[in-house]
């Protein structure tokens, strides 16, 4: 008999698979299947140490200028001054359309296909409508999106609930 653990890991490492035999869950006197656990556990956190891969993390927009654009790619390349070598920030804007049609069929085709974990949305430069077509696309997908007005406010998501 074999006890066989598989754990996923956070880090990207993927599947570890482990397996013991029957005589050291007997060996361990009581604590076999605790003990299993915890020896795995200790690889894996040792495995993730050692073998740390870096993350993109890829945060999108939907903005009304370029010179908008230019500020979103500013502030997140700051936010990499500020973190740790393991994770970097990506920024990938797109300038949003009046039309809400075409505002999403753009998300769809250009934001979306760059695997963006959050979207920031503004107006379109053209009218004073609401990004609503960005939110519920973003909301099709599980994608929070964080509206920059206090009107857009009511279209963002909370962040705990996609954590």
């Amino acid at each position: 008999m074999a006890f066989v653990v598989i754990i996923s890991s956070t880090a990207n490492l993927g599947l570890i698979l482990l397996s013991f035999s029957a005589g050291v869950h007997t060996k361990m006197a009581g604590f076999g299947a605790l003990s299993v656990l915890l020896q795995c556990l200790l690889i894996l956190w040792w495995a993730e140490s050692f073998i740390a891969t870096d993350k993109v993390i890829t945060i999108g927009a939907t903005l009304s200028s370029e010179s908008m654009e230019e500020e979103f790619r500013k502030a997140v390349n700051g936010l990499n001054k500020n973190t740790n070598s393991t994770i970097r920030f990506d920024a990938f804007s797109i300038i949003m359309d009046g039309n809400p049609i075409r505002s999403a069929l753009d998300l769809c085709d250009k934001l979306l296909a760059q695997r963006v974990y959050t979207v920031v949305a503004s107006h379109p430069n053209s009218t004073q409508r609401s990004p609503i077509s960005v939110s519920y696309t973003c909301g099709y997908y599980n994608i929070p999106v964080v509206g920059v007005t206090a009107r857009d406010s009511a279209f963002s998501d909370v962040v705990s609930k996609h954590c």
